[in-house]
């Protein structure tokens, strides 16, 4: 990569925490599209990309935590073994990348036909856990945190208040990027060399974290914001796949 493309990444992923977090995401699907489109190899972007989670999500948390209730983090329960164990995977860069661009269009798709509705009922504690091992295991392996996973099943699903699915989809993420990232650490699953270009900017990354939550905590409505990020997320599948071509 030339200086050129390193500065047009840095200021995208400077960027990316404002729109994400005002939602109650990270981040990582963009991080991990930038990273691609930018050159990196499928592993060096999923690698970044829980680390850019772990740096986003942490700053969103802040903002965000008053809301979190105390039973959906049976859905963080579930998914940081599964997310520990994704991690250490190795599966093939074409693979890799199959599979980040079909989850990330499926995230966008479920995105736009979300509509956050009231909620009559809670699921079981074992039904929680069962979902989050699944969005655990995708997780660690994409290095995606699970909350572009999550959100869309708790609103469908009706267990979570909208206020709420951004509260427990932000903790979410902090929780398996930080266990996937572990993995990817113990499994040797990491890139050969350290990119010291890509963590100056995390300063970036914190500041644009720390704006959009307050922006989402505060001023906006969810579903706006939602539907926003449900259309880039489908426009950024495509471009990764075309982008392997």
């Amino acid at each position: 990569m030339g200086i050129i493309d390193h500065l047009i990444s840095a200021v995208l992923i400077s960027i990316i925490p404002i729109l994400y977090t005002s939602a109650g995401f990270a981040g990582g699907s963009a991080f991990l599209a930038v990273l691609l489109l930018s050159g990196y190899s499928p592993i060096e972007a999923s690698f970044y990309g829980l680390i850019f989670n772990v740096v986003s999500a942490s700053a969103s948390f802040i903002r965000w935590r008053r809301y979190l209730e105390r039973g959906l983090v049976w859905y963080v329960v579930g998914s940081m073994p599964l997310a520990y164990v994704g991690g250490q995977l190795r599966i093939s860069e074409v693979w890799l990348r199959l599979l980040i661009t079909a989850l990330v269009i499926t995230s966008g798709t479920l995105m736009l036909l979300t509509t956050g509705p009231s909620r009559p009922k809670s699921l079981s504690p074992y039904v929680r856990v069962m979902v989050g091992m699944l969005i655990g295991l995708a997780a660690g392996i994409t290095g995606i945190g699970g909350g572009i996973y999550l959100s869309p099943f708790l609103v469908f699903s009706r267990d979570a208040l909208p206020k709420q699915t951004a509260a427990t989809t932000t903790f979410f993420i902090l929780l398996n990027s930080l266990s996937g990232l572990f993995g990817k650490i113990v499994g040797m699953n990491t890139p050969s060399n350290f990119n010291l270009v890509i963590m100056l900017v995390m300063p970036m990354v914190v500041l644009g974290a720390l704006i959009g939550s307050f922006i989402g905590a505060n001023k906006l409505r969810q579903s706006s914001t939602r539907k926003l990020m449900g259309t880039i997320l489908i426009i950024i599948g495509f471009s990764i796949l075309l982008a392997g071509q």
